[in-house]
């Protein structure tokens, strides 16, 4: 199989956590108990899987309130976010098309396999046969990705062929079988193949060629665009894509407002660890200073406003030598990587605010009264 596979969940055992936070950690069963009932006083929705995903029992309780598991996220996304705007942003293709429209710098798209959508200056290839005339002759390298995936599932790189061979990542497949998995998606959303991006000279020296991209979050309030965390994912391993599910990859920190590294978190949990160096390089990584960070985040709140009614937007931005390009946008997305890569939580008194006034302006919070009144609880707010 060329594809990737769909990325495993976390790799989560309660009682075996609950004894390695004890062994390894120091936090008792009582003190896990203890902080677990103030956690939930604090009346974040977190379980206690979450708990012990986010290290809690290495923090004092007066920081629980501000940490965002997956009901708090999903509350915040619902009160920002207008349902009926998460389609188009979703979509690859039509992300490409409107970043395209806009001027904003992104991957060119080379094809787009789907029996309707298409593109400018891309093939439609809408057949098998299609698929397989595209994969024998394109320029190459070639990345290819779903329409409509996440977490690197499904994603190849193609780098050139060799007698009658791809050679895909570190393997080999027949264009015949690559044609096979990628023409499933003809029924399954679609599939896309762009330029292959390069990483610029000092992200290169951290992955050995590979690209690396910083997740920008970003709110769209009331003056306008303002970026309120960026992280930086790494590939490490075998893995080609950056996302932090595939075992072995980084995160780390940057600093908004220098764009140096912090120390970078590999794993999750209780046996999660800080990197200093990359593992497959022994380049440094704290104290960094990632290239382009103030066009990184301009470009992020230039594009926000593609999309006006989805006020809390996650974008993945590639560092090329060219300048940074957008990849894509995460109207959806959780906060997990951003929370561990920083070690606190996103739920502060600015990003409260933020919500207060998401409230007021976004209607379609308040078409679902059950789930409104479920989220404001939640989220603590009036």
């Amino acid at each position: 199989m060329a594809l990737a596979n769909k990325a495993a969940p976390y790799d989560v055992d309660l009682m075996r956590d609950m004894k390695i936070a004890q062994t390894r950690h120091g936090a008792s069963f009582m003190k896990q108990v203890s902080d677990f009932l103030a956690l939930r006083s604090a009346g974040t929705g977190m379980s206690f899987e979450e708990y012990l995903f986010f290290g809690l029992y290495n923090r004092p309780h007066t920081d629980y309130s501000a940490f965002m598991g997956d009901h708090r996220a999903r509350a915040a996304f619902y009160v920002a976010n207008d349902l009926r705007g998460w389609d188009a942003a979703d979509d690859k293709i039509s992300f490409a098309e409107a970043a395209a429209k806009a001027n904003l710098p992104a991957p060119a798209l080379r094809a787009v396999v789907h029996k309707m959508q298409t593109i400018e200056g891309a093939q439609q290839l809408a057949s098998q046969e299609e698929i397989h005339a595209f994969l024998k002759t394109c320029p190459l390298p070639v990345f290819g990705k779903p329409n409509r995936a996440s977490h690197g599932d499904g994603a190849v790189t193609i780098l050139q062929r060799e007698e009658g061979m791809l050679v895909a990542g570190d393997s080999q497949i027949s264009i015949k079988d690559l044609v096979s998995e990628v023409a499933a998606y003809l029924d399954a959303g679609g599939y896309v193949f762009q330029e292959m991006l390069k990483p610029h000279d000092v992200i290169s020296k951290i992955t050995k060629g590979r690209v690396a991209s910083l997740r920008v979050l970003t709110l769209l309030g009331e003056n306008g665009a303002v970026v309120k965390s960026i992280v930086a994912r790494f590939p490490a391993g075998d893995n080609q894509v950056d996302n932090f599910r595939r075992c072995g990859n980084l995160v780390a920190p940057v600093d908004v407002e220098t764009g140096v590294l912090g120390a970078a978190q590999r794993g999750v949990g209780v046996t999660s660890e800080s990197v200093l160096i990359h593992p497959d390089t022994n380049a440094q990584i704290e104290g960094v200073h990632m290239p382009d960070i103030e066009q990184a985040k301009k470009l992020a709140c230039e594009a926000a406003v593609l999309y006006p009614n989805l006020h809390l937007q996650s974008w993945d931005i590639a560092l090329t030598p060219d300048g940074p390009k957008l990849l894509e946008v995460n109207p959806g997305g959780n906060f997990n990587i951003i929370q561990l890569a920083n070690g606190r939580g996103v739920f502060d008194p600015e990003f409260r605010s933020f919500l207060e006034w998401c409230l007021n302006v976004n209607t379609s919070s308040k078409s679902n009264a059950k789930a409104l009144k479920e989220a404001k609880k939640l989220l603590n707010l009036k």
